[in-house]
């Protein structure tokens, strides 16, 4: 690939590997069921998914992602590499972005319990 030319969003997000794409795939996962969730004291049966794990998992991808931005950053500080860098960057800014959607959604669906 020559100098000028820009890499598609598509090939930044490859470029993220495996497990950042995994981690964010399951952030925009609770993303779209979170607002279908229901905070309950005490769910019974099929409501134990949406009322009590939906909600319990959503902070812990959060946390997930926040020690991936501290690793990145890391990382960053620590290569010469400007390509790594970059990706390393860019993997700090979509985490970052993803997350706050996440923690945005998440005290949506708790805000009547809370």
């Amino acid at each position: 690939m020559e100098a000028s030319e820009a890499p598609t969003l598509a090939l930044k997000l490859k470029s993220q590997g495996v497990l950042r794409i995994l981690l964010q795939s399951s952030a925009l996962i609770l993303i779209a069921v979170l607002p279908f969730a229901e905070p309950k004291w005490n769910p019974v049966g099929w409501d134990i998914l949406p009322g009590a794990v939906i909600p319990a998992v959503a902070p812990i991808i959060f946390i997930l992602l926040m020690l991936d931005v501290m690793m990145c950053a890391v990382w960053k500080a620590d290569t010469q590499d400007q390509q790594e860098a970059a990706r390393l960057s860019f993997a700090i800014k979509t985490h970052l972005i993803v997350g706050v959607v996440l923690m945005l959604f998440w005290f949506n669906s708790f805000s009547t319990a809370l």
